[in-house]
Order: C-alpha cells, then structure tokens, then sequence
C-alpha cells in the first residue's frame, strides 16, 4: 500500500472517529440515545472530508517542492537528517541571521546545539528545529537536524517541517554536502 493512501486512511480513522465521539458524547449529556448508524455516519462524513481535504493540500505542497511520489519518510510529521560539512557553527549562525525567514525565528544557542522555534502560522501551530553541531574531522562539521511540530498530536504538517530542512540545506549549500 502507498504511503499517501496509508496516511489518507490513518487521517480519516483519527478524524472522523474523534469526531463521532465527541457528537456521541455530547448527545448522551443532551440526554439524546446512541445510535450506532448515526456514529458511523459522522464518522464517515466528517473522517472521510477532512480526509480528502487535509491530505490532499499536503499532497499538494509536497508536489510544489518538487516531491511527486512522496515515501513514507517525506509524509512523517517529524522530519531529521544529517550531514557532514566545512560550515561552522558561527558561520551556519550567521547565515541564519542573514536568511529573510529564519531570521524571524526565536533562536536559542547552547554549546553545541542551536533550537530554532517558528511562531504559529495559518498552516502550522509553530515548529521546534533542533540543530546538533559536533566536529567531524579538521575543519568538517557534522549537522544533525530535527524539525517537528510544537503541537505533538499533529498527523498533517503540509510538509513545513521538510520544507524547514530543505532551507536549513539551502543556507549551507555553498559548501560540499556529504549526506551521511
């Protein structure tokens, strides 16, 4: 099975059972009776539109970054990659003051990480990036990043946090990447 039929089936199930829920519960505090027809009919309606509709804008800004048959790692919420190159951790900082986008993120530095917080947005509650810089070898430097969503339920990112990766690729591509 495809993975964007996978994760179509996996936001329907989450969704459209939430949903039916939550109307079955408050028609039990109205003090109306269950129906189990009526339960699945929520379910379905509710479940099945989000569905179709969530999925596929994230289907669709995936298509934009140039992602056409998205793998079950391009779909995942909580996007991580690592690599290896001549950017220092004072460099790659400057970059990043420089950058139009990532300058508007809240950056936070310790010894050998830096976290990146995005604010809340019209497609995203806000993203947490979190960025490991150890010494690889004289002069190369090994990145490891991570970016996810600040709301740890989100099923749906419509591909912000691989597109967080992507720019954080994007400022260092002046430099000789060796993905690991």
């Amino acid at each position: 099975m495809k993975p964007i039929l996978k994760l179509y089936i996996k936001a329907f199930l989450i969704m459209g059972l939430t949903f039916a829920s939550f109307m079955a519960i408050a028609d039990y505090i109205g003090n109306q009776s269950f129906s189990v027809l009526k339960f699945l009919l929520q379910a379905i309606f509710f479940g099945g539109t989000m569905s179709l509709t969530l999925v596929s804008i994230h289907k669709s800004n995936l298509n934009k970054k140039g992602i056409t048959d998205p793998s079950k790692e391009n779909l995942k919420t909580i996007q991580t990659t690592e690599f290896i190159t001549k950017v220092s951790k004072d460099e790659f900082i400057s970059r990043l003051s420089k950058d139009k986008i990532m300058s508007r993120m809240k950056l936070i530095i310790n010894d050998e990480d830096l976290k990146l917080n995005s604010g809340i947005t019209w497609i995203s509650w806000g993203e947490i990036i979190a960025i490991k810089i150890s010494s690889a070898s004289e002069g190369m430097f090994k990145y490891e990043i991570q970016s996810k969503p600040k709301l740890p339920i989100t099923i749906i990112d419509y591909g912000k946090n691989l597109e967080n990766i992507l720019m954080i690729k994007k400022l260092i591509k002046n430099a000789d990447l060796q993905v690991t």
